[in-house]
């Protein structure tokens, strides 16, 4: 039941209650290719390809020292150059979370969980997207 309840909070009001925002549906927006169950390292590229572009939130010269990117896999993402990731959490599921732009203005937040391993055995998985709407501050 606590692990129930833990996976329902992540995925459905993490994003809500952590970034204060809330999915939309645009009227036009580039292709969202397959990503689902995908390592974040595969989907990337297919997300770049489809005319989604990193969308940083974080300042560069903070990097890491960012509380938002501090802990789980943040570290990892941020030094293979993923600016794009907006928080992860170094507990649980290890969820994090991206955002893209497309040409048309719209924003994509694609979350994956699941550990990283630097040395490349194993890697999170991309476990949703939606588009998201409002401010992101």
């Amino acid at each position: 039941m606590r692990r129930l309840f833990s996976l329902m909070l992540i995925l459905g009001i993490f994003p809500v209650l952590i970034f204060g925002q809330t999915p939309c549906a645009p009227k036009k927006n580039a292709s969202l290719p397959l990503v689902l169950n995908l390592s974040y390292h595969k989907a990337r590229p297919k997300l770049l390809r489809a005319g989604w572009q990193p969308f940083q939130t974080i300042h560069h010269n903070e990097g890491t020292r960012n509380p938002d990117i501090a802990y789980g896999n943040g570290d990892i993402y941020w030094k293979k150059g993923y600016w794009e990731v907006e928080a992860c959490a170094g507990t649980g599921l290890a969820p994090c979370a991206f955002l893209f732009e497309d040409a048309y203005g719209n924003k994509l937040r694609v979350t994956t969980a699941g550990e990283e391993d630097p040395k490349g055995k194993y890697f999170a998985r991309v476990t949703g997207y939606k588009f998201v709407c409002g401010d992101l501050d």
